[in-house]
């Protein structure tokens, strides 16, 4: 591999990523190799490995001095993290995005023992204390400033935040910080609430918020009030997604939403939790499970029923929106929260998730595989560049190969009565695409995804009586440009990391 780079000229190569989840060569990333020699420059290194890569000093990122977007996805304690510690410290004034994930928490603490000391005695363990502060981001121990001055995005998976969170806060300059994601961290209600009372001005208009899945009967600290006062703090948020494990939080976030009206354009609200009392639950993937509702009276839906002016959507003029709820009477549920989109003409996308993992243990809602016959639409166009947001919407939608057993997607009775509504007279004029299913990591459950658009109405009396709706075809260029501006939210909130954990 070497030779490809060649042909660069020394120091000219500003970015470097390496997304194969795979050990990086030695000879490229290693210490004294090729790119510390001579490509001194990079100002964009992004990382998704495989944390089995164990060797010490086995990657050497510290020696770039010109940093400005630092990803990685993958990194294992303890070798990786004393270089990435080194490296940040280095860059942390002038670092512009930072993006790091653990993959998962749990796992690392039980292998390192990672878990911090209270933050009251702090000044007695001096050698101990949160391990994202000291033992990643390097902050200092003693002294109160913000050490990342000009981040513009910051993403933290599966890191924690407990002993440290006010301390972590204050490390951060939010004044000009556009974008927050924090993905599967204990400890992230401390966090956010620290963020919400400092003094600084938060611009955010991207905020992302995953709570973890807790097991042994751990609960989430105080979630209502950390997701009560981001959401107050926040100016400007365009762009909201969160995924909580508690259905009673569910009315609070769509509440908070109206303090946001005037500039919020995307939402994806997803609910996830683990069913301890369910003994034919999946506890391979620690019991996750996408909330169903069993058919019991849910009061949030009701109170829009009753009364529809209670509906939090009806002041917001979103392009696109995310949601997971699925029930005995999803097709009518998801009617009554979408029906002021009826009125407006600003929704373009509606993205009904539901998680990759839980096609292997419940029901596809919108997708049925029939075998026979020929296979409905051919696979994507190869020849979109990979990597580009074109070849992620491809990989997204692309369809599973043919075989000697040929098989084809048809939408489930659910979801065409739902895209009847949608795409019809009473449903929403400005709608241009309903996705379904789980869209996260490079179509990685593509095979139970389905997009759906609007289907011109045939002339004659045929259109008493017709389908309204077509799957997307690779031909509709102008619905694939809706599908690029709004590819980010169908991939937000994913259920699992995008590597496997490695199991100590």
């Amino acid at each position: 591999m070497l030779h490809l780079f060649q042909g660069f000229s020394e120091n000219s190569l500003r970015s470097f990523s390496w997304n194969m989840g795979t050990c990086v060569p030695q000879r490229l990333l290693g210490s004294n190799d090729y790119l510390q020699l001579k490509q001194k420059c990079l100002e964009s290194l992004r990382l998704v490995t495989d944390a089995s890569c164990i060797s010490s000093g086995y990657y050497a990122i510290s020696s770039f001095e010109n940093l400005k977007t630092l990803s990685w996805t993958g990194l294992l304690p303890p070798e990786d993290i004393e270089d990435l510690r080194k490296a940040l410290g280095r860059s942390s004034g002038q670092l512009e995005h930072l993006e790091l994930d653990l993959i998962d928490w749990y796992e690392l603490d039980q292998a390192y023992g990672l878990e911090p000391v209270p933050e009251a005695e702090f000044q007695s363990n001096i050698n101990k204390g949160n391990f994202l502060a000291f033992g990643i981001l390097d902050l200092p121990r003693d002294e109160v400033y913000p050490v990342y001055r000009n981040l513009q995005s910051l993403s933290l998976s599966a890191v924690s935040f407990k002993g440290a969170a006010k301390k972590i806060s204050q490390g951060f300059s939010f004044a000009s910080l556009r974008s927050l994601k924090i993905r599967h961290c204990p400890g992230w209600t401390d966090f956010l609430n620290h963020i919400a009372q400092s003094e600084q001005t938060l611009r955010q208009k991207c905020l992302e918020i995953q709570s973890p899945l807790l097991l042994n009967g751990e609960q989430v600290k105080a979630p209502e009030r950390a997701i009560k006062n981001i959401l107050s703090a926040f100016q400007g948020l365009e762009d909201l997604r969160i995924a909580l494990t508690d259905t009673k939080l569910r009315l609070l976030c769509w509440q908070s939403l109206f303090s946001h009206k005037a500039t919020l354009k995307s939402f994806v609200h997803h609910l996830r939790y683990i069913d301890m009392e369910n003994q034919a639950t999946p506890f391979e993937l620690d019991g996750a499970l996408d909330f169903r509702d069993d058919g019991r009276a849910d009061d949030y839906a009701a109170s829009f029923m009753e009364n529809p002016s209670q509906n939090p959507l009806r002041a917001l003029d979103l392009g696109c929106i995310g949601l997971c709820y699925f029930s005995s009477e999803s097709c009518k549920v998801l009617k009554n929260i979408l029906e002021p989109f009826a009125e407006k003409n600003t929704l373009k996308l509606v993205h009904l998730r539901q998680s990759g993992p839980d096609f292997a243990f419940v029901p596809n809602w919108g997708v049925e595989h029939k075998h026979g016959g020929d296979i409905e639409c051919g696979p994507i166009d190869d020849s979109t560049e990979l990597g580009s947001p074109q070849a992620e919407i491809a990989d997204s939608i692309r369809k599973p190969e043919a075989s000697s057993h040929k098989s084809h997607k048809v939408v489930t009775d659910r979801l065409h009565e739902f895209a009847q509504w949608a795409f019809g007279p009473e449903g929403i004029k400005s709608l241009r695409i309903i996705a379904f299913g789980d869209f996260s990591h490079n179509g990685r459950w593509a095979s139970n995804n389905m997009m759906l658009c609007r289907q011109n109405e045939p002339a004659g009396n045929e259109a008493f009586d017709y389908k309204r709706y077509r799957e997307l075809g690779n031909d509709d260029q102008n619905l694939r440009n809706v599908l690029e501006r709004y590819m980010h939210v169908l991939e937000a909130c994913p259920a699992l990391p995008v590597l496997d954990p490695i199991i100590y």
